[in-house]
């Protein structure tokens, strides 16, 4: 298991619940087995983008709070964009040869957010 599927798939489920949503409904709209949602919000198995972009959509969350925890189900925090996080993922998805280098790109790009945010954070200390 991973850590990061794990957080994903807790979060996947906080966000179904809160919708007021079975598991087995959910898997059920998503054309997926309640089994594999099961190990999806276990983080026992991770899911494909093509499954992960549709549980975005399905549930009407910010994608960044999906992949990383940040901001809030409902707000993405400032300077991310779900669009651009969509054209890795699929980008990521569609080549094999691109997958290394969009990764990188997206985790670069994460990264940067987290730098600036923990600027803002020693900012606002010394302020």
């Amino acid at each position: 298991m991973d850590f990061k599927n794990k957080a994903i798939g807790q979060r996947i489920k906080q966000a179904r619940q809160t919708k007021g949503i079975r598991q087995n409904e959910f898997a059920k709209k998503l054309d997926l087995h309640h089994a594999s949602m099961s190990k999806i919000e276990s983080g026992d198995s991770s899911t494909s983008v093509e499954n992960l972009l549709k549980i975005y959509q399905f549930l009407g969350v910010n994608l960044h709070w999906l992949l990383t925890g940040e901001g809030t189900p409902e707000t993405p925090p400032k300077g991310i964009e779900d669009e651009e996080i969509i054209m890795m993922l699929k980008a990521f998805e569609k080549s094999a040869r691109l997958k290394h280098a969009v990764l990188g790109a997206l985790y670069k790009y994460l990264e940067q957010f987290e730098n600036e945010k923990e600027k803002a954070v020693v900012k606002k200390g010394k302020g």
